[in-house]
């Protein structure tokens, strides 16, 4: 784990990174109505990196779909990842890319590509921003 302390900003995917994934495809009206993203249990590997950078800049960019999420997503970042910043809450729609509101950031920011690491679940979100030109890690091959 010594290797992630290598970065000035970090940026983690919420669900299925910093969080476990819902253990199915989630229909419309759980995601309006019924399922509680709080009851997700953090993921301990990546909950052991946080805890090892917490005095690094960290980002949450995650997918919402509806805005009970941001409320639940919000509420159970402050409480498993109270180390990250609530202003560092990137929660974007499904019609935008990760991509881009990681350009966003470094834009708005003026940080310099090499120093951020990000680190996703989803493939294809990895192939996107290493596009970028950052180092990007899929979830599953942190040792």
């Amino acid at each position: 784990m010594k290797d992630f302390k290598n970065y000035d900003i970090y940026i983690f995917d919420y669900e299925g990174t910093l969080s476990q994934a819902p253990n199915k495809k989630l229909t419309l009206k759980e995601l309006l109505y019924e399922f509680d993203f709080k009851k997700l249990a953090p993921n301990k590997k990546i909950y052991d990196i946080v805890n090892l950078i917490k005095n690094k800049k960290i980002y949450v960019v995650g997918i919402i779909e509806t805005n009970r999420e941001i409320q639940q997503k919000s509420e159970w970042l402050k409480l498993y990842f109270p180390m990250i910043e609530e202003q560092n809450y990137i929660f974007i729609s499904s019609d935008y890319k990760k991509s881009d509101a990681i350009s966003e950031i470094i834009n708005k920011h003026n940080y310099k590509k090499n120093q951020i690491l990000f680190i996703d679940d989803k493939i294809s979100h990895i192939e996107d921003v290493s596009k970028l030109g950052i180092k990007s890690i899929l979830v599953e091959d942190i040792k």
